[in-house]
C-alpha cells in the first residue's frame, strides 16, 4: 500500500479553568490510496478529570466530511462537506445526507471508523464534481477547513473539581488494507488546567499592588507627621 497519512492537531484551549471545555482541532495530512481500514482512536491520561453528562459521556467528536461510495466497486461517487444538508442524486435516486455530525466520547476513550472522504484528495473531489483540476494542489479534504469547520473537532468538558496541572489527550490513527499492511500515527496533545492561584492571579496581583500603595501612603504620612512634629516642637 503506497500511502502515508498523519495527524495534525491544533489545540484551541491550551489552558482552561476547571469546568471549561477543552477543544482540539484535528486535521489529517499525507498522500496515497484511500485505505480500507480507517480507525481513529481518542484516549486521555485522566478519566476522572472530565465531567460526565446524563448519558455518561464526557464530550463529542464533530466531523464534517462525508463521502458516498459505490457498494460494489468501493469507488467514491459523491461527497459533502461543512454545513451541507440536503439531497444528492446518487445511485439513481436522491439520497438525503448531512455532512456535519457528532460522535459521543466515552469516559475512557473511543475508537471510530473514519469516513473515506477524510482521505480524498482535493483534485479527486474536483473531478467528482466536474471542476477544473489543479495538478499542483496535492491537499486532502482533511487538510482544509469547510464552512469554517476543521475536519474534526474534539470537545471534552472538564470537571469543576478536576485536578490542576498538565494533562494529555492521545490521538491515534490506524490505517491499511484489512490487515495485509497496517500503519499507525499517534499524536499527544497537552493542555493545562489552572490552579486556584492561577485562576485568581490577576486579582491577587491587584491586591498586592493595592497593599503596596497603601503601605507607601502610610510611610509618606508617617514621614510628614515626623517632619511636622520636629518643626512644631
Amino acid at each position: 500500500m503506497k500511502s502515508i497519512f498523519g495527524i495534525v492537531p491544533r489545540i484551541r484551549t491550551p489552558s482552561v479553568n476547571p469546568g471549561e471545555p477543552v477543544e482540539i482541532e484535528i486535521f489529517l495530512t499525507g498522500y496515497g490510496e484511500i485505505p480500507k481500514l480507517r480507525k481513529f482512536g481518542i484516549a486521555h491520561s485522566s478519566p476522572y478529570l472530565f465531567e460526565e453528562d446524563d448519558k455518561c459521556k464526557i464530550g463529542v467528536l464533530e466531523w464534517c466530511i462525508k463521502a458516498i461510495s459505490n457498494k460494489k466497486t468501493g469507488k467514491i461517487i459523491g461527497f459533502v462537506t461543512g454545513d451541507y444538508e440536503g439531497n444528492l442524486p446518487l445511485r439513481g435516486e436522491d439520497i438525503h445526507i448531512r455532512a456535519h455530525e457528532e460522535h459521543s466520547i466515552d469516559p475512557f476513550g473511543v475508537l471510530v471508523e473514519l469516513n473515506s472522504g477524510y482521505f480524498l484528495s482535493y483534485n479527486e473531489a474536483l473531478r467528482i464534481k466536474g471542476g477544473i483540476i489543479d495538478e499542483h494542489d496535492q491537499r486532502l479534504l482533511s487538510e482544509m477547513t469547510h464552512d469554517k469547520h476543521p475536519p474534526m473537532l474534539l470537545r471534552l468538558k472538564t470537571s469543576k473539581n478536576g485536578r490542576s496541572g498538565d494533562h494529555d489527550v492521545f490521538l491515534t490513527l490506524v490505517y491499511g488494507d484489512d490487515g495485509s499492511e497496517l500503519k499507525m500515527d499517534q499524536k499527544v496533545v497537552r493542555f493545562h488546567v489552572n490552579s486556584w492561584i492561577e485562576r485568581h492571579s490577576k486579582g491577587l496581583q491587584w491586591t498586592a499592588v493595592g497593599l503596596g500603595i497603601t503601605a507607601l501612603i502610610a510611610e509618606v504620612i508617617q514621614a510628614i507627621y515626623a517632619i511636622l512634629t520636629y518643626y512644631l516642637t
